[in-house]
């Protein structure tokens, strides 16, 4: 996705560096940053995601979103913000999601891996879980397919 339309309308206080034009993912685990992906360094009331901002980078994040005006973000972007978790929200949105109001996602896995919960159909669950390339081994249809 380009990189303008991701952050169109958000309330930005300031960048730094070089924005890419194009933004291969969106996350808050730095574990899950590929090449191109922006990364989203989330205060949490136990982990502080700046302290997760080396290893996005290490990992190919091309963009740092992130309330820490001071952070060091290496050759990557950054993009400042009041709220980084409000923020997140808006660009997930709008990178998986689209501007398609019709969509709403409502989805369980089991404890036990079966694909239950999904208001849109597990056929739909699957083709969401294919598309954002999650391993799906061990997640099994039930028996007998249930929503909430």
């Amino acid at each position: 996705m380009k990189t303008e339309n991701l952050f169109d309308g958000v309330k930005i206080k300031t960048t730094k560096g070089v924005m890419p034009e194009e933004v291969a993912g969106v996350t808050d685990n730095a574990g899950e940053v590929k090449s191109g992906f922006c990364f989203f360094a989330v205060k949490g009331e136990k982990y502080n995601g700046a302290y997760f901002i080396r290893e996005a980078i290490d990992n190919g994040a091309s963009i740092i979103v992130t309330e820490d005006e001071n952070a060091e973000v290496g050759n990557a972007a950054v993009v400042i913000v009041d709220d980084v978790r409000g923020v997140l929200d808006v660009v997930c949105k709008r990178f998986y999601i689209g501007d398609n109001p019709k969509i709403k996602l409502v989805g369980v896995v089991g404890t036990n891996g079966s694909l239950t919960g999904y208001a849109g159909g597990l056929d739909r669950k699957i083709k969401l879980l294919e598309i954002e390339k999650k391993d799906m081994t061990g997640l099994f249809r039930p028996r007998k397919e249930t929503t909430i």
